[in-house]
Parts: structure tokens; sequence; C-alpha cells
């Protein structure tokens, strides 16, 4: 029997977000390949159901509270108990971001003899090893978080990095290079693209062009740098329309933006959706102002689409995009640069074409779903040093 594969990540669907897109994809990945996967994470809303069922992958959720201190306490309470009930069950933890689920998997995992993976997700400010870097100057319950992972991450038998700026941050916070492993952000490839006009019809979409953002609302993502090109692009294409795709903590301040600039009907927050792909299909093209990226789902989504993107030169999306050859790379909180390169592009429709065609190749060439599987087993294996 293959071995039993467990994957562990606080936050998991319906909470939105990259790394639980991609811990789904994974999971769903290895149960399709015939192997035993699981999930456990965290009960985050009290509809949520403590376990399911989905394609295949059973799903746990644990209690855990709303209060910041006592809640984490009580979650890990339950994960070490469920990973002790459960020992038996599966033979790697694979834990998403080296934060709290990471370093107690990593701790009580390998007590119980269990092979650890843990891949960090994010980069830069927002990435994982900054986070824990604040911890340690944040008093001294911080400063036990930050020993904890001190001390797991000499427990951890393998990190994953999503990109290489990741990587270059676990080197620089102590993890032999021996022991991390690049295996970018994978995602599925559709085999038939909607027709433009069948999605914005779908849609009710009457203004056009059509721009897209689909991400969380942080920080983050800049999408207030964007809201500020919109502006501009509006003097050049009066009936565009900008789609912003996702929920997050920057939501309010950016709808008052939006008011303030006058941008009336032309920007449309639409929350999280269920199929993101019709508004892809609907789209003429893809925005990502983010300020720092891991590895950018949507825009890999976006690219597998064909849909051109403009991306802003970080971390992970230089690591996706060739500027000009797949899609635009723009400087981080240039609102002129970003406004002129979203109007130059909307402006050329053989560019867009030319840009799409190739983005879709880049996506099956180095971020299908497929391989993203793949290299996941092959370090599987070397850490289990025998066949899956």
């Amino acid at each position: 029997m293959p071995a039993g594969i467990l994957i562990a990540i606080r936050e998991y669907l319906p909470s939105v977000g990259g790394a639980q897109n991609q811990a789904s994809l994974l999971a769903r990945g290895l149960a399709r390949r015939g192997f035993e996967v699981e999930i456990v994470t965290a009960r985050l809303k009290p509809e949520w159901p403590t376990k399911e069922k989905e394609q295949g992958v059973a799903i746990h959720r644990l209690p855990s509270p709303g209060v910041k201190f006592w809640g984490t306490l009580l979650y890990l309470l339950h994960l070490a108990l469920f990973l002790l009930k459960r020992r038996r069950d599966f033979q790697i933890i694979h834990a998403f971001m080296f934060k709290e689920t990471g370093i107690a998997a990593a701790v009580i995992g390998k007590m119980l003899g269990k092979k650890i993976v843990v891949g960090p997700t994010g980069a830069g400010a927002s990435g994982d090893v900054a986070f824990l870097r604040k911890k340690r100057k944040s008093g001294w319950p911080g400063q036990i978080y930050y020993m904890s992972a001190r001390i797991a991450l000499h427990l951890i038998d393998a990190f994953i990095a999503i990109s290489k700026e990741i990587k270059g941050e676990l080197v620089h916070f102590g993890i032999p290079k021996e022991k991390i492993h690049l295996i970018p952000t994978g995602t599925p490839i559709p085999e038939k693209l909607i027709p433009g006009d069948e999605a914005r019809s779908a849609l009710s979409l009457t203004r056009s062009p059509i721009l897209l953002f689909a991400g969380r609302l942080a920080p983050e993502k800049g999408l207030g740098f964007l809201l500020k090109a919109w502006k501009d692009v509006l003097k050049k294409f009066p009936q565009a329309q900008l789609l912003i795709l996702g929920e997050g903590a920057e939501k309010e301040r950016l709808l008052a933006q939006a008011q303030n600039l006058g941008l009336g009907e032309s920007v449309a927050f639409k929350g999280v959706v269920k199929d993101v792909s019709v508004f892809l299909a609907a789209a003429d093209l893809f925005v990502l102002p983010s300020l720092a990226e891991g590895m950018p789902v949507a825009l890999l989504e976006a690219m597998a689409s064909g849909l051109p993107a403009i991306a802003t030169r970080v971390s992970g999306t230089e690591e996706v995009i060739t500027s000009g050859k797949d899609g635009i790379l723009m400087e981080a909180r240039d609102v002129q640069g970003l406004s002129q390169a979203i109007i130059d592009l909307l402006a050329n429709k053989a560019l867009r074409r030319r840009l799409s065609s190739a983005a879709r190749k880049t996506v099956n060439k180095r971020f299908s779903l497929e391989l993203m599987v793949e290299s996941h087993l092959q370090l599987y294996r070397q850490v289990l040093r025998r066949p899956l």
C-alpha cells in the first residue's frame, strides 16, 4: 500500500488563499494517483463541518476558537492529539507554512517517528521567515515561538521552496541548502477555453475592455496603486471595467479609496467566486500589482487560461514572466508606469494575442499541476528512502 501522507495546514478551504489552493490541488493530485492522503486543518467557523471527504481526500477540522493566543494553543493541543491518535495511518507529514502548524508537526511528528516536510509560502516582508524574525522581537511569547522554530528546523527532513527568493531566505535563516527543494507552484491547464463573448454574457458585463484582479485583499497585493492607476486608464478607455475578486482586511479601505477617486461603476468588487474560469474568460487583461509574492497562484491561473498579464517585478512573478515574451513586468508602486502599461496593452490586440499564446506555453512547460505533483512524489521518495 502506498505511504500515507498527511497534509497539515491551519487555514484551508473554504478560506481563500494561494496556500489553501495549492494544498487542495496537491492532495487531490496525490489521491488520483492512488495515494492515501488526508488533510488536517482548523475549524475557523462554526458552520464548517468537522469532517468531510472531497474527491477522495478526507478533511479533518480541529477546534480553533477566535481568541488569538488561547485559540492557537487549543488548536495545537488538538493537533497533537490527532497526530498521536492517527500515528499508524501515515508516514509523511507535509505542513504548509513554517509557522505554528509546521513547528508543531515537526516536533510531535518526529517524536512519533514520521518524516517531516514543510513548505513556507510567502516571501519578503509578508513571508514566513520575516514573520519569525518579528516574533523574536515581540516579547517573551514571541521569543518562545521563535526558539521553537529554531528547534523545529533541525527536526524537519525537507523544506519546499516555491520560489528562488524563498529558498534564499531559508538559507539565510540557517537551513542547510541540501534540505531545501525548489518546487514551483502548479496549476491545472484548461484544455478548452470559454469564449469571451459567452463569458461576458453569462456575467452580464456590458462595459469594455475588462481588467481582472484575483487574490486576497491584503496590503501586500498593492491594490491601492492599481486603483490610482485605474483613474488614468479611464481617461483613455472611459467604458473600461475593473473586476476585483477576493476578500480580505483591506476591502473597506479599498472601497473608500475607489469612492474618493470617483471611479464609480468602473470598479466592481465581486468577493469570493466559486468559478474563476468564467471571469478569466471574460477579461481582456489580468493585473497583479503586488508588493511581494511567494509564487502567485492567481497569475499562473490567468496565464494558463490564455489571459495576457501585467505584474509587478517582485520575487515570484519574476520567476514566472519573461517580460515582453509571455507577459509584462512593471516596477512595484509605479502608478504612472502601471497605468501606461495597461493603456498600451489594451490598445495593442496583436501583442495581447501573442502574450496569451506564450503564457499558456510557459505554464504548460514549467508550472503544470502534473509536474508539481510528480516533483512532490520524488521528494517524498527521497525522504522515505524507498519507493512509494
